[in-house]
């Protein structure tokens, strides 16, 4: 089997994905490719004005783009994907297929510090509160999932580990 050296962060808005990828990106080398450039260029598509949201439908559209590319870059290379989400367990299937070449590194923090991670960002980023809770309960589900099929994945509670902790836990696992 291939080495792992593709590591996939999923969570809630705010969990602080970005951060760690962005740290684990610097530290590895690998490229990190986030949601966010594909959410934006299906709002460019739709001629959404600034503020619009997308809906559930039309995040699908952005994520199943993603999850094509995903593929490609999982089975040709290194690198870090950044994913928040509503509905992990929608996406399971496709998680499934690629399980040997990737680790799901699954990223949460308690809902009151996402909360107030959301209230100090700037208006035009902020996610609507629902949306955050159900990413949150989403992935709590889906864990119970991974775990159930005894998917291989990584836990870290933003609130309680330095980004520094998670970062060299995740590269430790990609030198075993």
């Amino acid at each position: 089997m291939r080495e792992r050296n593709c590591f996939l962060l999923l969570g809630p808005p705010c969990a602080g994905k970005s951060t760690i990828g962005s740290h684990l990106s610097q530290f590895s080398g690998f490229p990190f490719i986030i949601l966010d450039s594909y959410v934006d260029e299906l709002c460019k598509e739709l001629e959404l004005q600034e503020g619009e949201l997308l809906n559930d439908r039309q995040i699908d559209i952005a994520v199943h783009r993603f999850l094509e590319d995903l593929k490609k870059y999982v089975l040709d290379g290194d690198c870090i994907f950044e994913l928040p989400y509503h509905d992990y367990q929608k996406l399971w299937m496709e998680f499934h297929k690629i399980r040997n070449y990737l680790t799901i590194v699954l990223i949460e923090a308690d809902v009151d510090i996402l909360l107030q991670r959301n209230y100090q960002r700037h208006p035009s980023r902020q996610i609507p509160t629902e949306y955050i809770r159900r990413s949150l309960e989403s992935l709590g589900n889906f864990r119970i999932v991974l775990h159930k099929e005894q998917f291989a994945f990584l836990f870290f509670n933003t609130g309680l580990v330095s980004v520094h902790t998670i970062v060299s836990s995740i590269m430790d696992l990609r030198d075993m």
